[in-house]
């Protein structure tokens, strides 16, 4: 597993996210710009430096499960459904 090399632009541990929406092929830096197509972007370029290798693979490992149902979740419906 790694990481998927797609941004332009790096964010920092401040300020962590980005906005990237696929279809018109932006990114936005504030929640406000969000719309039904957005994803929220985690791409801070120096983050390995951040989180010894043994946290980040076991943070990955406890994440997976959650994947596939992440991913095929309805975005419409509120967060606790």
């Amino acid at each position: 597993m790694g990481s998927i090399e797609f941004t332009s632009k790096f964010t920092s541990i401040e300020h962590p996210f980005l906005l990237y929406d696929p279809l018109s092929e932006d990114f936005h830096e504030k929640m406000s710009d969000a719309n039904e197509n957005t994803i929220l972007f985690h791409c801070v370029d120096h983050l390995p430096a951040e989180m010894p290798k043994e946290a980040s693979n076991h943070f990955g490992e406890q994440l997976m499960p959650f994947v596939k149902a992440v991913a095929f979740s309805n975005p419409s419906l509120p967060f606790e459904q």
